[in-house]
């Protein structure tokens, strides 16, 4: 889960899925983005990852300038 900021200023998350086809040499990665969640804080962006699963990746500047709490 890779933190990004929106075009409307939110800040949302990207989610990257990679896969491997058995024989292939390169992974097959696939990026969405979920920007029905907009994520208020740090504490809130690992609420979110931990609920859906997701390794959070904490570093950038989106990161940096997150607030620790809501």
């Amino acid at each position: 889960m890779i933190l990004v900021k929106a075009e409307d200023g939110r800040i949302v998350f990207n989610v990257q899925q990679i896969e491997r086809s058995a024989g292939a040499y390169d992974p097959i990665v696939s990026t969405h983005c979920e920007s029905d969640t907009g994520i208020r804080s740090k504490t809130h962006a690992e609420h979110v990852a931990d609920t859906r699963g997701y390794d959070l990746q904490r570093q950038g500047q989106v990161w940096d300038r997150l607030t620790d709490d809501d």
